[in-house]
Formats: structure tokens, sequence, C-alpha cells
């Protein structure tokens, strides 16, 4: 009997031992069961927040999330409630950037903010880019269960930046399996979205642009709205003039509301029932409402739409994307003066970012993709995308690419490189001054889309040309690099180089054998054979025949004069009086009446000069060559 007493001493000790080190094996769960899966999107550097409602002491909960698009390497952490997330958003936000500052990872700076604020999270020893967690409720109350995106080194490895896109998040209660995205919602509802976790309810974005004839309307895509929102917009048009007409559309683009007219504006609101993604509003004007607008969008806000209220939340409409470009101009070769053409060799880098790019590194174990031009197409068509393609204004034909590659990082930028040659137009030559002229060479690249959905930022660092341009009568005397709107209010690079003519050439080719020709002209003077000088001064005629058809195939066929017709027509007209003036002194000479001669030669010698250098130098004042 004695030892059956010892047994069961024995044996209540070793199961109060289990129970301390294992409580919850003896917690007092609750009955209730069940699986509730939601979908949602979390926007960088944002937070969702969902309540657990009525746990009880010994609830096992259990969590998997999986990131649907973008590049979301998500965290799940569970909570205490009530949660002070002022006081968490800042410390988060303090302890990602001073970790970014220093280049240690992110991540490991967030488990020692874990240790403060988490009651479990999804850290694990070799993290996948799937989020799952389970963790037994350690006493009855409401719990708030967390998921944002992990943060991660920028590529300036100075900052940090979160991860973002669709998810699909699966919770379980008391379910002795667990969950996995294949579970389906079932038994009793214990979670519920905190809309007072993610972004301000009360959200404002302002945009301006310009409607004209040339682009009378345009369009803004949003950023994902959940499901009760409230989306109010107004829109305000020139002074004294109608506003522009305001529709949203759907992503099928089916008209859900149309804009009414309040005053001297149009507004439009719009409540979500069912989250809302490439869901667009269209702003379309006339000829009474063209000019400036101002357009104001609020999230839950309707009252904050009247009196111009500052902006402040999460952006409601996609702003336009900014596009880095540089440009290096390898050659610029080829110069048509009769065409008014050239052909350049260059190198065309773009650089954006789009949200819609971005993927999980898990899906093919890289943090970058590589494309062609045409796999690049194939993917922006699978995925209903966009990218800033451009055409070159003033080509003549189609480019010949080199080569084009793009590539996409796993949060959305794209890099795009193409090496190509071209024949451009110069339309803008200007042959006045020629051969002293200077001439402007541009190459103009235009965005096929408006202002709102991309414009154009100029890397200075990265643009240029190269030392060797390869025209050799021509020499660099600058570039510039602006960025102006077409009339229709698309971007337009511009690459504009300056070059002025080497005029060695004209003056060792045109300007030297005419002055010798005009010397040798001058010398016939104290010849008496008036018969040799007509002959002399003719053949120079003949000589500036040859020039001008010499340089008029250089030359487009001008409605203006040039410099240089100038100076020829000089030389035309002095040469055919001077070849006048000889035959008519042969004529006296014949008639025995030719008298003072001499005197006629002695003048001829001062005028002669004259005659050419006088006009060579009102022209020369005239165009501003000098």
């Amino acid at each position: 009997m004695m030892w059956i007493l010892r047994a069961l001493w024995g044996l209540v000790l070793i199961l109060a031992c289990f129970s301390f080190v294992v409580p919850e094996a003896f917690a007092s769960a609750s009955e209730r069961s069940g699986v509730q899966a939601f979908d949602g999107t979390v926007e960088p550097n944002q937070l969702v927040g969902y309540r657990l409602i009525g746990l009880k002491k010994g609830d096992r909960i259990s969590a998997e999330l999986h990131g649907v698009s973008g590049n979301l390497d998500p965290i799940v952490a569970l909570l205490e409630a009530p949660v002070d997330l002022k006081a968490f958003k800042q410390a988060l936000r303090s302890t990602t950037e001073s970790a970014g500052t220093i280049g240690q990872d992110p991540r490991n700076a967030l488990a020692i903010l874990a240790k403060t604020w988490f009651l479990a999270w999804n850290a694990e020893a070799d993290p996948s880019y799937d989020a799952n967690m389970s963790i037994v409720a350690p006493h009855d109350g409401s719990f708030l269960l967390l998921v944002m995106g992990a943060p991660m080194l920028a590529n300036s490895g100075a900052a940090t930046e979160a991860t973002f896109g669709i998810f699909r998040l699966v919770l379980g209660l008391n379910v002795p399996d667990g969950v996995d995205q294949d579970t389906a919602s079932r038994g009793d509802s214990f979670a519920a979205l905190d809309r007072g976790v993610g972004s301000p309810e009360s959200r404002v974005q302002v945009l301006t642009g310009e409607l004209n004839a040339s682009r009378p309307q345009t369009s803004f895509t949003l950023n994902t709205l959940e499901a009760g929102t409230t989306l109010t917009v107004r829109v305000d048009g020139p002074p004294d003039k109608a506003p522009p007409n305001l529709q949203l559309l759907d992503f099928g683009k089916r008209t859900l509301r149309r804009s009414t007219p309040s005053g001297s504006a149009t507004t439009l609101s719009y409540s979500f029932t069912k989250p809302a993604q490439d869901y667009r509003l269209k702003l379309s004007s006339d000829p009474e409402s063209y000019g400036q607008y101002h357009l104001t969008l609020g999230l839950n806000a309707p009252d904050g739409l009247t009196d111009s209220p500052a902006e402040r939340g999460y952006p409601i409409a996609r702003p336009a994307i900014p596009v880095n470009i540089s440009f290096k101009l390898d050659q610029l070769f080829n110069i048509v003066q009769k065409e008014e053409r050239f052909s350049i060799a260059a190198t065309l880098r773009l650089q954006w970012q789009d949200v819609g790019y971005a993927f999980s590194p898990a899906s093919c174990s890289c943090n970058f993709k590589t494309f062609n031009e045409s796999e690049f197409k194939h993917f922006l068509d699978d995925h209903h995308l966009r990218w800033p393609e451009f055409s070159i204004y003033n080509i003549r034909g189609a480019r010949s690419s080199q080569g084009i590659t793009i590539f996409v990082e796993s949060n959305g930028t794209a890099y795009y490189t193409e090496k190509f040659s071209a024949d451009l137009q110069a339309s803008t030559m200007d042959f006045r001054k020629f051969p002293f002229d200077k001439q402007d060479f541009y190459i103009n690249i235009d965005s096929f889309y408006p202002n709102e959905r991309y414009k154009f930022i100029v890397n200075q660092q990265k643009t240029g040309m190269s030392n060797q341009i390869g025209a050799e009568e021509w020499e660099v005397m600058g570039y510039d690099t602006p960025v102006t709107l077409t009339s229709d209010l698309r971007p337009r690079f511009t690459f504009h180089v300056e070059m002025k003519r080497e005029i060695i050439y004209y003056l060792l080719k045109i300007f030297l054998p005419l002055i010798i020709i005009m010397v040798v002209s001058w010398m016939t003077f104290i010849l008496n054979d008036y018969n040799k000088r007509a002959d002399i001064t003719g053949g120079h005629l003949l000589l500036f025949i040859a020039f001008s058809f010499t340089l008029s195939n250089d030359l487009p066929r001008l409605g203006y004069l040039t410099f240089i017709d100038v100076i020829l027509a000089n030389a035309f007209l002095v040469g055919g009086l001077v070849v006048a003036l000889n035959l008519w002194m042969k004529k006296m000479e014949v008639a025995d009446s030719l008298t003072n001669h001499v005197l006629i030669d002695r003048l001829m010698l001062i005028l002669y000069p004259i005659a050419y250098f006088v006009p060579w130098l009102i022209a020369l004042l005239i165009f501003g060559v000098i």
C-alpha cells in the first residue's frame, strides 16, 4: 500500500513540474475555433492591423501570410492591446533609420525592437518570404496583429526602404493542424480589420496641371483603396471659366460616377464597397474651360476639400513617376548641310520605379531580373503595365539599335539602356553667316505619355558627350540638356549641341584663292594691252562662277542671302565692271580717241581694292561676323 501512495505522489510532482514548464498545457482555452482569410495591401512604410477580439488564455493563434504581388517581404507580429501606435511607429522609424545610417541590416535591428513590443513575430533563423507565426494567448483579452513590409537597406546604403505589395493573410483560432494559403474560412469569427492602424483615415492630395486644345483630357491612376473608404474629389478650373469635367472609372474603364457642378468647381464622391485597384480619375475639358486646373482628392475627408487643405497621408492618386534620364553622345557625324540633317551614335539610359514591377525575390531566387526588348514587352503585357516609352521627335526614318537591356529590381526600380544610331533632321540650321556660322544641333526625346504620368529628370553626372565626336569640320562650343513640355503637354528631353564651323578650310580653299585672283586682276592695270587685261579679268569671272557652284552644292536652296553670297556677288560685280572698262578702253584705243588713260589706270589702282574690301567690311558688320 505504501508503494502505491509513493507512486501517486511522484506522479503529482511530475505533473506539477510539467505544468510549470508548459503552462499552456493546462490553460483554459475557449471552445471557439475558426479560420478567417483577409486580402490586403501594405504600402511602403505602412502598417496594417487586425484586432483579435475576446480571446481566452490558452487559445492558439496561427497566422500564415503570403505576398501576392510586389516585393513584399512580410512581417507579422502580435502585440498586447491597447497599443500606443504613435510611440510604436516612432520607435520603428528611428530604429530602422539608425540601422540604415550605420549600414546594419534593418531586420536585425527590428529584432531588438521586438523584445520590447512584440509577444511573438515571424523571426526565423532562415527567414522565408512568407510569414508564419503560432502562439498561445497568455491571458484573456484582445490583441493586435500587425502586418508590415520588412525594412531593407536602400540602394544608397545610407537609408532604408520598406517592402510592399498585396498579400493574403489566413488566421486560425484553435486549429490543430495550423493554417496555410489553401485553408478556407470557416467556423467562428475572431478577427477584424483595425482601420485605425494603417494610413491616417483622413488623406488629402493636391494635383495641378493644364488642359488645352492639344491635350483636352488627362487621367490619374488611383492607388489601391480599401473597402469602406469614401473618395471625394474637387476640381477648380481657370478663373472666370467653367471647371473641367470629372469621371471615376473602374479597372475596365467603366464609368462609376460623374462630377456635378458646385459653383466655380465640380465635385465627385464615391464610397467603395470592395477593394479598388487600378481605378482612374478622368479629367476632360472643352474650349470654355481650357487652362490651369487645381484637383483636390480626399479620402474619408469630405469636409476637407473646401478651403485648399494641406496634403496629408499616403497619396491617393499615383503621382507622376520621375524618370531619371541620361544621354551620352558618342558621335555626331555626317552633317549634310544641303539636306539639313546629321547622324548620331549615342547611349540612352532611363531609370524609374513602378510598384507594379515589384516582385518577391523568392519567386526567382534573385534580387533583379534581366530582359531584352521583346521579353520586357511580354512582361508588361502579362501584368497590364506601362513603361515610359519615348520617340525621337526629329528623327529621319527608324533608329538603328545595337542592343537594349532592361534590369528590374525586386522593389520595382527599372533600368533601361540602349545604344543606337540615327539620322536626325536639323531644321534650325541658319547659314546667314556662312562660312563664319555657328549651328545648333538638337536631339529631342519625347515621352509618349503626358506629364501627369511620367516626368523627365536629367542625370547630369551620366550625361555628356565624347571628346572624339567625329565632326572634323566643326568645333564643339558646348551643350545643354533642358527638359520642356511639348504643345500637347508631354515631357521632352533635349540634348542641344552648339558647334562652330572650322574656318581654316574656307580661308585656304575660298578666301585665299579669291584674294590672289583679285591681286592678279589688280596688277593688270599696269599693262597697256587692253585685250590681255580683258582676257585675264574675264577668266577670273569664270573662276568666281566655279566658286559659286562649289559652294551652292554644300548649301540648300535658301530664301535669304548668306555672307559668302555677298562676297561672291561683289566679286562678280567688280569683275564685270573691270571687263567692261577694259573693253571700252580698247574700243577707244582703236578709234584713236582714248585720252587720259594713264589717269584712269592710276585711279583704278586705288579704287579697285576699295571696291572689294569696303563692301566686305560692311558685310562683316551687317552679318555680325565681327
